[in-house]
This record gives structure tokens, sequence and C-alpha cells, in this order.
């Protein structure tokens, strides 16, 4: 019932839910003081956005309690944005995390490309640190053959539980550089 449609991923979370500075009770739907207001994020009040068909090209911070499902498998492709040093939601200066999870978040019927012409640095695909309640389902996490010769790895998950990878692929090339596919 209530939807909208937004030319980025970013753009869904930013207008629907807010910031995180805010601690995402600043959007459309979780501001108590919007006419729109459904609830704000939580365990009790969980929220998907629906990804049409196509490529995204964007780092994302998944909020808590939010699921990204792709209407038709692996149609909707998440990659790196073409030759972004500038990265918002970097943990140290080496690395590079294309979705940052959250506490009770999915994934689903998603391509993760990570494809970046740079050479530098540590690329990771998905990335999760001390976060619990993730699904990732089928989910397919590759570099596409990208002759790299820095470090890759493909899900990055650290602490938290009960967290449960499903029906998912992980292919990279062998390349030149250090290639992980889960962590």
């Amino acid at each position: 019932a209530n939807q909208a449609d937004y030319t980025s991923i970013n753009e869904a979370i930013l207008h629907c839910f807010g910031t995180e500075e805010y601690g995402y009770i600043n959007g459309i739907f979780t501001d108590q003081n919007n006419d729109n207001f459904l609830g704000e994020l939580s365990n009790d009040c969980i929220y998907t956005i629906s990804l049409s068909p196509g490529i995204y090209k964007e780092y994302i911070l998944l909020p808590d309690n939010v699921h990204l499902i792709c209407e038709s498998s692996q149609s909707a492709i998440i990659k790196f944005p073409i030759n972004s040093i500038k990265i918002n939601n970097i943990i140290d200066k080496e690395t590079n995390y294309l979705i940052t999870m959250g506490n009770n978040t999915v994934l689903k019927n998603i391509k993760i490309l990570i494809d970046t012409p740079l050479k530098i640095n540590k690329w990771v695909g998905i990335y999760s640190e001390n976060k619990s309640n993730i699904v990732l389902d089928n989910v397919n996490v590759t570099d596409f053959e990208n002759h790299n010769n820095h470090e890759i790895i493909g899900i990055y998950f650290y602490g938290g539980y009960n967290n449960i990878i499903k029906s998912s692929e992980i292919i990279f090339n062998l390349g030149y550089g250090i290639i992980k596919g889960i962590v």
C-alpha cells in the first residue's frame, strides 16, 4: 500500500527511513510527526525495499530491520561506483565495503559485482560486524573475471549470531591478489 519509486537504494533509505545520524526516525515512514508514519524500525516493524531489475552503483549501509529484495532472481546487480575513492561507509581507509548489513536484515535475489577498476586496497562485497539475524538468500557474489591484484572478500561476517547464507554462490577469478569467498 505504501510505496514509492526511487532511482537509487540510498535515496529510498534516506527518504523512507531517514538518516543513521538521527536513528532512522526522520524518514516519511519513520517520523511520528509525518502523516505517512507507519512505525519506527524495530523487530516488530520491518520494512522491505523491493528492487526492480537493473544495475545499482552505490555503497549501501542497510539499516537494522530492513530487507532488500529483488523482484526476480539476480536481475538486480549492486556494484561499486566506478572510480569512486571517497566512501561514506568506510571503516578503515584501506577497506571498501559495498554493502554493510544491520541487525535483522535480508538480501534476497541479488547479484553483487566486485569489478572495481582500482587496483589498490581491500574490496568487500557484503560486510557485517557484530550484527545478528542476517539472511543472504539467493545472493551471487562475483568479481566478473576481473584480473585484480588487490584483496577481494565476497562476504565478511565478524561476530553476531543466527546469520544464514542459503542458495547463494561466490564465484571469483583467482587473479593475482588475495581472494577470499567468506571470512
